[in-house]
């Protein structure tokens, strides 16, 4: 399969991991918020891996002149404040964490040739409980009991119940023992690498 995470793709949709390896900075930047929809929005993995040159390193190529940047067709290139404050953006846009590594050696001054952002994307938040269904942590909800009729609703999935007043639930049988449903296939992981060539003289 073929396609690009630059633009929105519904077949690229829920796969574990997506790569940008050194590509935001190809992209023009009033196109930066499609691309975070095309692959934070629309495709949604459970990682993304994002790098990009670190401009604060380049003081450390020698045969890179002062105020260039590294390749011809960077349209920018970020400062590690620059980076994190775009990443930390649009994780909180589209519900993810975002922690940040050096690729490198990390420099004491100016930090690693290229930086790094690793996105989660966070869990569904848990369904609100409804008032009068409240159990305590660890344990099922009890049987429900009519006070008129002193009838005794099992409300256990699977049995059979009697609505006779005064009567209770008879418990279904056991399952059988080989009823063990068959396991969810593996997830397919989709990796997504764009890699250019950095320092150009």
């Amino acid at each position: 399969m073929q396609g690009s995470l630059a633009y929105t793709d519904g077949s690229l949709r829920g796969y574990d991991a997506a790569v940008l390896s050194e590509e935001v900075e190809h992209v023009d930047p009033p196109r930066l918020p499609a691309l975070a929809h095309a692959v934070f929005g629309a495709a949604r993995p459970r990682t993304v891996v994002i790098t990009t040159p670190n401009a604060e390193y380049n003081v450390r190529w020698s045969g890179l002149a002062a105020g260039r940047m590294r390749h011809a067709d960077h349209r920018f290139e970020w400062t590690r404040q620059e980076f994190r404050a775009w990443a930390e953006g649009v994780a909180r846009r589209y519900g993810y964490g975002v922690e940040f590594r050096p690729v490198g050696p990390d420099d004491s001054e100016v930090g690693p040739p290229t930086q790094l952002a690793l996105f989660t994307l966070n869990p569904p938040a848990a369904a609100p409980t409804r008032a009068g269904d409240r159990t305590e942590a660890g344990t099922a909800p009890g049987p429900k009991t009519d006070a008129t009729t002193d009838t005794t609703i099992d409300a256990t999935p699977g049995t059979k119940t009697d609505l006779t007043p005064g009567t209770k639930a008879d418990p279904a049988p056991d399952p059988a023992p080989d009823a063990t449903p068959d396991p969810a296939p593996d997830q397919i992981v989709a990796t997504v690498t764009v890699q250019r060539d950095e320092v150009t003289s």
